[in-house]
């Protein structure tokens, strides 16, 4: 039973990365081919994220892995699996906007609304079809992230757009902790540590790519006009 609830929630996640993924395809004002690269990267680094958490859900249970690997493998990762794959992303990320070889404030504005959206749907969803009453704060949240973004998304570039969100997204989770028992981003539990630093360090990477990739911003602010 707790297997079949684990997994009819994995399958509304992925139900609402594909809105998110399809609500930008209609919504972004870019041309089509530019449109499916970017869905591309996107998907690639969610599928990134996919193999970090089965790769951190292997490494924070080596010792039974090694003796029950089917063990570990037959059950979805937990809170812990979900910030190690996070860190795995960030660097990941960064360590391929480094080498250039992806495009990181153009990949930050695609992620961000991508990800605010299918966490709004995701919300609304548990919300609506499990009747999950604490989602209501999560659904506020993600709406007003929504809102900031398509607020200032022609107004200030990409890397300060990724700045506003992700400082609002730290506030509105703060606010969250402090209004309902637990925290919780699709479904994984989040301590307010986790929150904290996955602020800072959104806001030092983004300094450092922007501090090397000006001129790339400059670039798509070009082509944007």
């Amino acid at each position: 039973m707790i297997v079949a609830s684990k997994f009819l929630s994995i399958f509304v996640i992925v139900i609402s990365v594909a809105a998110g993924i399809a609500s930008f395809y209609l919504l972004d004002a870019a041309s089509k081919e530019q449109k499916k690269k970017r869905i591309e990267t996107i998907i690639s680094q969610l599928v990134n994220f996919v193999l970090f958490l089965w790769l951190a859900k292997i490494l924070l249970n080596l010792s039974l892995f090694i003796q029950d690997p089917l063990a570990v493998l037959a059950y979805p990762a937990d809170s812990s699996a979900f910030y190690l794959a996070v860190l795995f992303s960030f660097g990941l990320i960064f360590y391929q906007s480094r080498k250039g070889t992806i495009q990181a404030f153009l990949f930050v504005q695609s992620i961000i609304y991508v990800l605010v959206t299918a966490a709004f749907v995701y919300e609304f969803i548990q919300l609506i079809w499990f009747d999950n009453s604490l989602s209501v704060g999560n659904l506020v949240l993600m709406a007003l992230l929504l809102l900031l973004f398509f607020f200032f998304k022609e107004r200030i570039s990409p890397s300060s757009l990724f700045i506003v969100v992700l400082a609002a997204f730290g506030i509105g989770m703060g606010a969250l902790h402090l209004l309902q028992p637990y925290m919780a981003i699709f479904g994984f539990l989040m301590a307010p540590w986790f929150i904290g630093v996955f602020v800072l360090t959104g806001f030092v990477l983004i300094g450092f790519s922007r501090r090397k990739g000006q001129s790339e911003e400059d670039r798509m602010g070009g082509i944007q006009q």
